[in-house]
C-alpha cells in the first residue's frame, strides 16, 4: 500500500508539474502577462498539500527552473528568481501547515501566499543591494501585492477545489 500511495504521488507530481509548466508556456506564447497570474505556483502549491514539505521544496525549485531556463517562461534573470523562492516559501509553508499542523487548505494558502510575497520582497531588497540600487522595501512590497492580487484571487478559488476534487475522484488521499 505505502509504495501504490507513493507511486500515485509521483503521478499526480508530475501532473501538476506537466500542466503547470505548460499553461505557463502557454501564457507566454501569446503574451499574456504573467506576472499577474502566475500558474506553475498554483501547481506547486496543490502538490504541497499531497506531499512532504523536504520533496516539495524539491519539486518548487525543479519545476521553477525548468520553466524559467528551458522555456522562458517566465525569463530567469527578470522574474524567474522571484518565482523559485516565491513557490519555495510558499509551497514549504502550505505543505507544514496543511499536513502538519492541519489547519484548512483556506487558511494554509494564505499564510503559504503571504509567505511568498514576503519572500520575494526580501529576495528583491537584498538583490537590489548587492547592485547598488537605492530601493524602498515598501513600496516594492506594495507594488508585488497590487500586481498580483488576481493571482492571489484565483488561487483562493482554484487551489481548495482542485484539492476536494483530486482527494475525491482519486486514490490519492492526505496523510
Amino acid at each position: 500500500m505505502y509504495k501504490k500511495n507513493n507511486r500515485n504521488k509521483i503521478i499526480i507530481i508530475s501532473l501538476l508539474s506537466i500542466i503547470g509548466i505548460g499553461v505557463s508556456v502557454l501564457l507566454k506564447k501569446f503574451e499574456l502577462d504573467i506576472k499577474m497570474f502566475l500558474p506553475l505556483e498554483i501547481f506547486i502549491v496543490l502538490a504541497a498539500c499531497f506531499v512532504p514539505a523536504k520533496i516539495v521544496a524539491i519539486y518548487a525549485i525543479v519545476a521553477s527552473l525548468i520553466a524559467s531556463l528551458v522555456f522562458q517562461a517566465p525569463e530567469f534573470f527578470n522574474d524567474g528568481l522571484f518565482l523559485m523562492f516565491q513557490c519555495l516559501a510558499g509551497a514549504v509553508t502550505v505543505s507544514i501547515l496543511y499536513r502538519t499542523i492541519e489547519l484548512p487548505p483556506i487558511i494554509s494558502l494564505l499564510f503559504g501566499i503571504m509567505a511568498g510575497r514576503l519572500t520575494i520582497c526580501i529576495v528583491a531588497f537584498l538583490m537590489a543591494l548587492l547592485a547598488g540600487f537605492d530601493q524602498n522595501p515598501i513600496s516594492f512590497a506594495l507594488q508585488m501585492t497590487v500586481i498580483g492580487l488576481p493571482g492571489v484571487i484565483g488561487q483562493l478559488f482554484i487551489v481548495p477545489l482542485s484539492i476536494y476534487a483530486i482527494t475525491k475522484y482519486t486514490t490519492l488521499g492526505i496523510e
